[in-house]
């Protein structure tokens, strides 16, 4: 019997007109979970209004890919998914990896999204992935990636390096709860967004995790609040 998205995948979209600098995520280690599971969530916040769901057949595996459906080159970057092994992507623009960086390539993490999707089949090939793309990599982003055999982990990645926050240690993350919104932990925190957002949203999702069991459905309203308490506030 396949080993196939034994995970749960949250999302939503926030549609503003504005830069997308909005964007949260968590990930929550199966070890705290009701059904022993991971759950990657993002609330995708976005200027592009037309987003789509597209079944990709162009890699080694199959795909489901977030794209943005008006963009003329649309198929050439996914912007969170999930692959036929089992494992999913999402990530959140960091601002702080590249600090001082003059490199002029920018705007690959859809790019590197996609093409982890199309041969990555657990964490640990994420990794080796990463590890194999050319330097610069044209990225600032907060990847979020789990798999169908447990794993689960953000790699904070710039243009030369990358930071593994691995969600199952808990020494990392002693609830197995990590969340990432507009900064790297391991970036220049002078700079980047979203620091209220992580504030908010750790200490529900702890106080959750010390109250109820964690539960998909249960994740996505506490981060229905997380949304509500941020609109009101500076990012």
């Amino acid at each position: 019997m396949k080993k196939l998205i034994l995970f749960t995948i949250l999302g939503s979209f926030l549609l503003f007109g504005s830069s997308a600098i909005a964007c949260t995520s968590f990930i929550v280690s199966g070890k705290y979970t009701v059904d022993g599971k991971p759950i990657l969530f993002k609330n995708r916040d976005t200027g592009t209004m037309d987003n789509a769901l597209h079944l990709f057949t162009d890699g080694k595996y199959k795909y489901m890919g977030l794209v943005d459906a008006k963009e003329e080159r649309w198929n050439k970057s996914v912007w969170g998914g999930y692959n036929e092994k089992g494992f999913a992507i999402i990530n959140t623009a960091a601002y702080t990896n590249n600090v001082g960086d003059t490199t002029k390539l920018k705007g690959q993490d859809g790019v590197v999204m996609k093409k982890a999707l199309m041969v990555c089949a657990s964490v640990e090939d994420f990794q080796h992935f990463l590890d194999t793309l050319s330097r610069p990599m044209g990225v600032n982003s907060n990847y979020g990636v789990i798999d169908a055999y447990g794993g689960a982990a953000y790699f904070e990645t710039g243009n030369y390096k990358y930071v593994k926050v691995d969600v199952n240690d808990p020494v990392v993350a002693p609830r197995g709860i990590v969340v990432r919104t507009n900064h790297s932990m391991s970036g220049d925190l002078s700079v980047g967004f979203g620091y209220n957002r992580y504030d908010n949203a750790i200490r529900i999702l702890n106080d959750a995790w010390v109250k109820i069991n964690l539960a998909p459905n249960i994740c996505y309203r506490l981060f229905l609040v997380v949304y509500i308490i941020h609109v009101q506030k500076p990012i």
